[in-house]
């Protein structure tokens, strides 16, 4: 027994050594207590001018969306000296809002938390509670503190994009940072663009250091870069008390994490929200304001709904008249049970006009790997009896394919498809669609495949278009840039090739001041239509540029006298500017002879480094030069035309008119070319992009832009064999949309702003070619366009709202000195 005491005695001895040696372990020491008054606002606003706003002087007097936070705070440092950590510890007290709704539980806010410093600069926050603001606050005090601590010790982070000004006064250490934080895609009609600023002090006294933060956040797009929203955050701490050490014994901290819980729609309200806004977008129209607008909030429903709604609710409308707008929203989606279920049920219809309407507006998103590989199978499953759904789907998928990064393998699967069942792309058909692929694409890979193409290939279409593609931006790297530009100008300036391969060798060529010099310098007259043409180019180019001897080249009568000397017409247009972006359109007809043989009209975006196709019509006419005058002998055998669109860098299949004389009269006797009829219309997405920003006063900003542009582009033509007279009348209506939304928190700061704008381009072309030469008269009228600006502002469940509209009369354009004498002599007789 004795033993056993002792024994006992001894297990007690060590076990109270061991405890002694691990309270000894963790023992902390305070090294230092303060009081700071702590105080933060956040606004969020809308902004006309962010470059000329200040951030030391922000004006929140307008800023309905705000709200201030005050309260004292005690920071208490502590370290373990064995452990080498450093442990602050944070207090709030007597806490102050203008936002009471925000921090309704004040208990949650007084929650002690901490940070603690381990080595290598690794950090383990305690933050407790389940208020999303009230954890943000303290994480914004948490980081505010820790910053001015590295500034205190000259640690200034270098940021990537951003200017970043050291500060270093009597009583101020500190920075000014600007950053330019979006990654901007040229090829894309609609891109967001993101600035910030920040200003950091830490402020010297007798008694210590305050800290004072302040930062803007700018969140626009391109089409109206200098306006948008605007986030405001300030932060200071101003020591007001320096406390007596404490004894080293605070409490250990210990945080949770929030619990989320996801929200899913039931089926009903997914379906019954669902066709409110098909409703809405039926009875509006698709190409309005309120139309576009509902197709967005429905492109939004379909992006988070389950597989189970999802097949619920295609099945529900799928035979419903509506059911078309359904199948836009949901190729803009980008939802993969969608996508499954749309094309299962778009695969059974015979009529195949909404499963083309669908691969066509898939063609627009920013896909994942997973869809262009689920896109991939469907394509590859479709019968070669479809085979015109085949090469829309083709297309979209080769635009898709262009967008992602370290594609080799996947764009090796897309040109198989593109060749089809043969082993080489030889054949006439397989040529065309593989230039239709790489233009797509907008990748500069292919740049000697093109340029082998325009000088090997038997067929004059497919050589036409491999040299238009070089002229496409993003298609030529820079290294190769002026080898390519030699090569077209070689095309153009050679008399043995053929008048339209020349002219498309000219429009694909960059009309710098050098370039321009070579080109009037080898002007030839013999071939009067090609010069007619390439004098108007010139002078509607060159007359914008302000190099004086480039002026004086084109600005004689000699030059200028070149301009009349065919039937050939060139026009170029800016209809509008939008700050550094300009909106304008190229018509042109090109004739050989008395034979119209191409037409083109182009609406387009511009600005100081690149351009944009919004929408490209081009027609292409053959086989008709013995109806108007001698037989070219090389014109085509069999009289032809087809036309071509191309949407935002997406080129469609071709719609053939007519392959034969026989067609052209049954068509002429038809009377089907004399009705209106919409050749394509519908809604795609151009941006959805989601972001989020860690504000200074540690609450988070979620922004997310959206757009889209709805469209209905319809004609007629009026066609008389007899007489050989032709009227085509073409209108182009279109709406434009973009929706910023910030949020900070869920209901606490919501600011909605959203910018449209909706018009239509009449374009009206009279051809005359019964007389000695041919009359060609292009009409241009902008119809009435309307502008509106909508704000939606909810503090904490209490909304604002705002809208201004604004109309712009319509203009009939003054097109150009050539075409208004060829309207008069048309027109007047």
């Amino acid at each position: 027994m004795a033993g056993s005491n002792v024994i006992s005695i001894a297990m007690a001895r060590s076990f109270i050594s061991m405890l002694a040696l691990v309270s000894i372990a963790s023992m902390e020491e305070n090294l230092s207590s303060r009081n700071y008054d702590y105080s933060s606002k956040i606004c969020l606003k809308s902004s006309t001018n962010f470059s000329a706003e200040s951030v030391a002087q922000f004006d929140t007097s307008s800023c309905y969306l705000s709200c201030t936070f005050s309260s004292s705070l005690t920071i208490l440092t502590n370290i373990d000296r064995p452990e080498q950590t450093k442990r602050f510890i944070f207090r709030l007290r007597d806490v102050k809002t203008d936002c009471e709704d925000a921090v309704a539980d004040k208990e949650e806010f007084e929650n002690t938390f901490s940070v603690k410093l381990y080595k290598e600069n690794k950090l383990d926050k305690q933050i407790k509670g389940q208020s999303e603001i009230i954890r943000g606050l303290q994480n914004g005090i948490i980081d505010t503190f820790l910053h001015a601590t590295d500034v205190h010790e000259g640690k200034v982070a270098e940021d990537p994009g951003c200017k970043v000004l050291r500060l270093d006064e009597q009583n101020l250490i500190g920075f000014e940072k600007h950053c330019n934080l979006q990654n901007v895609d040229k090829k894309e009609l609609v891109t967001a663009k993101v600035e910030y600023k920040e200003i950091f002090h830490v402020i010297y006294s007798d008694e210590g250091r305050n800290v004072a933060r302040r930062e803007c956040v700018f969140y626009s797009t391109n089409l109206q870069e200098n306006i948008g929203l605007v986030s405001f955050t300030s932060v200071e701490l101003n020591l007001s008390e320096v406390l007596d050490v404490s004894d080293g014994k605070e409490e250990n901290v210990v945080g949770n994490e929030i619990k989320q819980e996801i929200e899913r729609g039931n089926q009903e309200e997914v379906i019954n929200k669902g066709k409110n806004l098909m409703v809405k977008i039926q009875k509006t129209k698709v190409v309005s304001i309120e139309g576009s607008k509902a197709f967005l909030s429905l492109v939004s429903l379909l992006k988070t709904i389950s597989k189970e709604n999802a097949e619920a609710f295609i099945t529900k409308f799928k035979t419903k008249k509506a059911f078309k707008h359904l199948v836009d929203a949901a190729a803009g989606s980008s939802n993969l049970f969608v996508h499954k279920t749309m094309v299962k049920v778009l695969s059974k219809n015979k009529n195949k006009n909404l499963l083309e309407r669908y691969l066509i507006a898939l063609g627009f998103i920013n896909p994942s790997n997973d869809l262009v590989s689920e896109l991939l199978r469907d394509i590859e499953n479709i019968p070669e009896k479809d085979e015109n759904v085949r090469e829309t789907g083709i297309y979209s998928l080769c635009h898709l394919v262009g967008k992602l990064e370290d594609s080799e393998n996947v764009r090796k699967k897309v040109f198989s498809l593109v060749r089809g069942s043969g082993s080489d792309c030889k054949s006439v058909p397989c040529q065309r669609r593989m230039v239709n692929c790489v233009a797509a694409m907008g990748r500069d890979c292919y740049t000697k495949q093109l340029l082998q193409q325009v000088k090997s290939s038997q067929d004059k279409l497919a050589r036409e278009m491999a040299v238009i593609a070089l002229g496409k931006p993003g298609l030529v790297p820079d290294k190769l840039a002026k080898n390519v530009a030699e090569e077209l100008l070689n095309i153009f300036k050679d008399d043995q090739q053929n008048t339209l391969q020349r002219l498309a060798a000219f429009n694909s060529i960059t009309l710098d001041n050098d370039t321009s010099i070579k080109m009037i310098d080898n002007l030839g007259r013999n071939n009067k239509d090609l010069t007619s043409f390439v004098t108007q180019k010139l002078y509607q180019t060159l007359l914008k540029k302000p190099d004086l001897d480039i002026k004086r080249k084109i600005l004689n009568y000699d030059f200028l006298s070149l301009q009349n000397s065919g039937q050939s017409v060139y026009i170029s247009k800016d209809v509008a500017n939008l700050e550094s972006t300009s909106v304008g359109f190229v018509f042109s007809l090109i004739m050989n002879g008395n034979a119209l043989k191409r037409t083109n009209f182009v609406l387009k975006t511009e600005d100081e480094t690149s351009g944009n196709e919004i929408i490209r019509l081009d027609s292409i006419v053959g086989g008709l030069s013995s109806f108007v005058g001698d037989a070219d002998p090389e014109d085509d055998p069999e009289a032809n035309a087809s036309v071509q669109l191309s949407l935002l860098g997406l080129p469609l299949r071709p719609f053939v008119l007519f392959s034969s004389f026989g067609d052209l009269v049954e068509m002429y006797w038809s009377g089907a070319a004399e009705k209106m009829t919409s050749f394509l219309s519908g809604s795609v997405l151009l941006l959805d992009r989601k972001q989020s920003f860690p504000l200074s006063n540690g609450l988070e900003l979620k922004i997310q832009a959206t757009a889209s542009i709805s469209f209905d582009f319809s004609g007629k033509a009026e066609i008389s064999i007899w007489t050989k007279n032709g009227k085509t009348h073409v209108e182009n209506a279109g709406v434009i949309v973009v929706n910023l939304e910030a949020k900070v928190g869920d209901k606490f700061l919501v600011f909605e702003n959203s910018f449209a704008a909706e018009g239509m381009l009449e374009v009206d072309t009279d051809i005359s070619m019964s007389g000695e030469e041919v009359l060609a008269c292009v009409m241009m009228k902008q119809k009435d366009t309307k502008l509106e600006l909508t704000e939606l502002q909810t503090l904490l469940d209490k909304e604002k709202e705002t809208a201004h509209t604004t109309q712009l009369p319509g203009v009939t354009w003054n097109l150009n000195m050539k075409n208004n004498q060829m309207c008069n002599n048309l027109l007047g007789k």
